[in-house]
């Protein structure tokens, strides 16, 4: 199942601190949530299909 309450806490989260973050540190912490996201969801896809 995937984790759409975390999901959306990291949404707000990243929308919340936009403004403070600068050019590269906003795209450095945008690629390691992107990467955490989808690891996330194919981890949960690949427990839905193994189970």
């Amino acid at each position: 199942m995937i984790p759409w309450r975390l999901l959306v806490e990291l949404a707000l989260f990243g929308l919340a601190a936009l403004p403070l973050w600068h050019r590269q540190c906003y795209l450095l912490a945008s690629m390691l949530m992107a990467l955490f996201l989808l690891n996330r969801l194919a981890l949960s896809l690949w427990g839905q299909n193994t189970v």
